[in-house]
């Protein structure tokens, strides 16, 4: 359903009380539709995480790892796209992450460390679920 968007209006009066403009009322219909609109609005967006998880990597080798969600995903919402990319290390393309598998409680990943020193990164990440706005952009 699209929303046709409501345009308020003040009540005005003149200095003798009489109504110079009626303005839109606040009654149960008027707020009814907001929350219709609200309500389709979050449907549409899908669900979305994200968050951090520090990784400690040793010198020229891979850590493999899970993440498991605080709360696991619907079977509504579908399992969900998973990205996930280390931050804040001085050379870029040393350090890669990697998801390795999707589920409606968490995901699984690799973090590989090409340098000859250990490392300790944070791993950012983010889910999304299919039915996301953005979703489409990063399925392509």
């Amino acid at each position: 359903m699209s929303y046709t968007k409501t345009t308020w209006q003040d009540r005005y009066t003149d200095q003798e009380g009489n109504v110079v403009q009626q303005g839109t009322p606040v009654n149960a219909a008027n707020l009814n539709k907001l929350e219709q609109g609200v309500y389709d609005a979050h449907e549409k967006l899908g669900r979305r995480e994200c968050g951090f998880i520090s990784v400690t990597v040793p010198a020229g080798s891979n850590v493999t790892g899970a993440y498991t969600y605080p709360e696991a995903f619907s079977n509504a919402d579908g399992v969900p796209v998973v990205l996930a990319q280390p931050l804040y290390y001085a050379n870029p393309g040393v350090v890669t992450a990697q998801v390795l598998n999707c589920y409606q409680s968490g995901f699984q990943y690799r973090v590989a460390n090409a340098s000859g020193a250990e490392i300790s990164c944070r791993l950012m990440w983010l889910a999304m679920t299919r039915t996301s706005p953005d979703s489409a952009a990063v399925l392509s």
